[in-house]
C-alpha cells in the first residue's frame, strides 16, 4: 500500500509539471488521506533523509491531529480549517500555504518556514514559533495565545486583531507588521529591543505587558501608559 500511495504520488506529481492545477484529492475520502498521510509520516520517520512532500495538495478538513511531518514540503498547500492539533511540523515549509481557520494548537513549528502563507483565524495557541519565519503571513484574528515567538520573523506580517495574550516575544522581528487591535496583554517582551518597535506595540492595545530586562534580570509589568512614557514617540 506504500509503495501504491508513492507511486500515485509520483503520477500527481508528473500531472503537476504540465499544468496549473493542484493535487486531486478533494474526492478521496478525508479518512483514507488521513490514514495513507499518517502512514507515509510514520514510514519516512523511520528512513534517514527522506521528507514528505505534499506541496499544493487539497487538504482541507483534514484530521491530522499529532501527526509527525517535521521537514514536509507543504508549499501552497490547502489546509483550511485541517486539525494539526500537537502536530510535529518542525522546520515545514508553508510557505503560500492556506490555513485558514485551521487548529494547530501545541504544535511545533520550530524553524517553520510559513512566508506569505494564509493564517486568518487559525488557532495557535500554546504553539512553539521560535525561530519560524512567518514574514508577510496573514495572521489577522489568529489565535498565538501563550505562543512562544522568541527569535520568530513576522516582519510585515498581517496581525490585525490577533490574540497574543501571553506570548513569549523575546527577539522577535515585528518590522513593518501591523498590529492595529491585536490584543497583548500579559505578553512578555525584552526590554532592550522596546524601543524600536514601540509605534507599532502603541498600535495594539493591553493593559499591561511584561517587560523583562537581560541588564538586570527584573521581570516587570507595565502599563500601556507606563509604556507611552517610558518610550515616547
Amino acid at each position: 500500500e506504500m509503495i501504491c500511495f508513492l507511486n500515485l504520488l509520483g503520477i500527481l506529481r508528473v500531472f503537476l509539471d504540465f499544468s496549473d492545477g493542484k493535487y486531486i484529492l478533494a474526492t478521496v475520502n478525508h479518512e483514507q488521506i488521513e490514514f495513507y498521510i499518517r502512514f507515509l509520516a510514520s514510514y519516512v520517520e523511520s528512513k534517514m533523509g527522506i521528507k514528505i512532500d505534499l506541496s499544493q495538495a487539497e487538504l482541507s478538513e483534514v484530521d491530522l491531529n499529532r501527526v509527525n511531518l517535521a521537514g514536509a514540503d507543504l508549499s501552497k498547500t490547502d489546509l483550511r480549517r485541517a486539525n494539526l492539533n500537537v502536530a510535529n511540523l518542525c522546520g515545514v515549509n508553508l510557505r503560500e500555504a492556506n490555513l485558514r481557520g485551521a487548529i494547530l494548537a501545541g504544535a511545533d513549528l520550530r524553524v517553520a518556514k510559513g512566508i506569505d502563507a494564509d493564517l486568518f483565524r487559525t488557532s495557535l495557541s500554546g504553539a512553539d514559533l521560535r525561530v519560524s519565519d512567518f514574514s508577510r503571513a496573514n495572521l489577522g484574528e489568529a489565535d498565538l495565545r501563550k505562543v512562544n515567538l522568541s527569535r520568530a520573523n513576522l516582519s510585515e506580517a498581517d496581525l490585525k486583531e490577533a490574540k497574543l495574550n501571553e506570548a513569549i516575544l523575546f527577539g522577535v522581528n515585528i518590522r513593518g507588521a501591523d498590529l492595529r487591535k491585536a490584543d497583548l496583554d500579559y505578553s512578555k517582551w525584552r526590554k532592550e529591543e522596546l524601543g524600536q518597535y514601540i509605534n507599532l506595540i502603541m498600535q495594539a492595545k493591553f493593559n499591561e505587558i511584561y517587560i523583562y530586562s537581560e541588564e538586570t534580570g527584573e521581570n516587570r509589568k507595565c502599563t500601556y501608559a507606563e509604556l507611552l512614557a517610558e518610550c515616547p514617540n
